[in-house]
């Protein structure tokens, strides 16, 4: 999963980048869409825009 943290703080982005279900990927879109607003990233003490790429783990149980 991708997404970028804006200086303030927002999602944005987001996408999957590997192949699985549909019900999957617009579930974990929208669990980090609607996730709290972030700390963004500084750089010589600016906020700055962040590019992440995190893994996202689903387990099922029966």
């Amino acid at each position: 999963m991708e997404f970028v943290v804006e200086r303030d703080g927002r999602v944005t982005n987001v996408k999957v980048l590997n192949n699985i279900d549909k019900s999957f990927e617009r579930e974990a879109i929208r669990v980090v869409s609607s996730s709290h607003r972030w700390e963004p990233g500084l750089n010589n003490g600016v906020k700055v825009r962040v590019k992440f790429v995190i893994p996202i783990k689903f387990v099922l149980n029966n």
